[in-house]
């Protein structure tokens, strides 16, 4: 049947359009019995698992990947971590549980994504010295720590008096 319907097809976007159509068709199926896969499970599970994922990634990033040298070979071991935080949200159905969805969206293929890539460049809040805690938190919540010489730099007393003088003056008019 494949030879067949290669034969058919007389041009090259033909033959382009059906192989993107088999494409579609065989993640459309994937998907399906992902979703039927993963709806008999209960929410609190699905909930416990969305806490689980991150974690067992943490640690793998902290323990194994920051051992590595920055650049390709820490990409290179950071490829399951990144197909972890891409596959973790869905876990939740996309039509019924649409904010925890859309949460794990936020977090982990977005946010916990770009952190481990810039983690991989040596830069960015991961690639410090950090305990296991630490370490979770900011690659789980939408956090980056600030620097100690930044912050007093940035709030000294001088600054809070022009700042302070300046909305007032702002209030005032």
């Amino acid at each position: 049947m494949l030879l067949k319907s290669v034969r058919r097809a007389s041009s090259s976007s033909e033959l382009l359009l059906w192989f993107g159509r088999q494409i579609g068709n065989f993640v459309l199926q994937k998907q399906l019995s992902a979703h039927v896969m993963v709806s008999n499970i209960p929410y609190l599970y699905r909930l416990a698992a969305a806490f689980l994922i991150p974690a067992v990634c943490a640690w793998f990033v902290s323990v194994v990947v920051c051992r590595l040298r920055p650049g390709w070979p820490r990409l290179v071991a950071c490829v399951p971590v990144f197909a972890f935080n891409f596959w973790s949200p869905s876990i939740f159905d996309e039509q019924t549980q649409l904010i925890s969805n859309l949460i794990l969206n936020l977090c982990f293929v977005w946010l916990c994504n770009f952190k481990v890539f810039a983690l991989c460049l040596n830069r960015g809040a991961l690639s410090r010295r950090l305990s296991s805690l630490q370490f979770y938190t900011i690659y789980v919540a939408p956090v980056t720590p600030r620097d100690e010489l930044e912050g007093s730099k940035r709030w000294s007393a001088p600054l809070r008096v022009r700042a302070l003088s300046l909305s007032l003056c702002c209030i005032s008019h």
